[in-house]
């Protein structure tokens, strides 16, 4: 298993991700690593991260920060609230 800094490290010598897919596989226990590659992956134009405990924070980040996603898929993701 990596941990954040591995992650990190990883972020900053692959800028230019367009495709990620974390359904389950990173069990996010919080939004810190997520919102950071998000941050940095400017054309990113496919994202799941379905069964992962990610929050609020990530969807705004997505919206603020990511203006090419052309696929976003958040299923079963207990701590995004119903109304975003």
């Amino acid at each position: 298993h990596g941990d954040i800094k591995d992650a990190s490290t990883l972020m900053r010598r692959c800028f230019n991700i367009e495709y990620l897919d974390f359904n389950g596989v990173m069990s996010l226990q919080n939004d810190v690593l997520i919102i950071a590659i998000i941050k940095r992956s400017l054309n990113l134009r496919y994202l799941e991260i379905s069964h992962n405990n990610i929050g609020d924070e990530v969807i705004e980040m997505l919206a603020y920060t990511c203006y090419k996603l052309k696929h976003f898929e958040l299923d079963s993701c207990s701590f995004v609230s119903e109304l975003l």
